[in-house]
């Protein structure tokens, strides 16, 4: 789906996304069950961020969860979104999940959560 399609097609409508020091745009819109965040780079490539809520819990849904779908995905972007493109060049990487109870096939490969979970940059990183 390009940005063009999602600012068309989405049911709810869109809104714009910008991150500093990011370059290229994007959009965020949702759903019942789910947020998208498109984001276009500016050499064209695309990264598309789902997030979904719990399907098993019927109070996960509604705008107060709709505004935490897109707080996250928002902060996912501004995390992740200049990795993107040294990750994508790197070696194949498969799917992986977690909880394995999410994964559609039970005996697909799981992630193990990190602890702590990390809560701001990176420690590596020099400045």
């Amino acid at each position: 789906m390009t940005l063009e399609d999602a600012r068309k097609n989405a049911i709810n409508g869109v809104d714009e996304v910008r991150v500093d020091g990011l370059e290229g745009e994007g959009v965020v819109f949702s759903g019942d069950e789910q947020t998208m965040l498109i984001w276009q780079y500016a050499d064209g490539s695309y990264l598309t961020l789902n997030v979904e809520g719990d399907l098993n819990d019927p109070n996960d849904f509604g705008e107060a969860h709709t505004a935490l779908r897109t707080e996250l995905a928002k902060k996912l972007l501004q995390r992740l979104g200049s990795t993107i493109h040294r990750v994508a060049a790197g070696p194949r990487q498969d799917f992986i999940y977690y909880p394995k109870e999410l994964a559609p096939n039970p005996n697909h490969t799981t992630a193990t959560p990190l602890t702590p979970w990390p809560s701001g940059p990176s420690s590596r990183r020099t400045r």
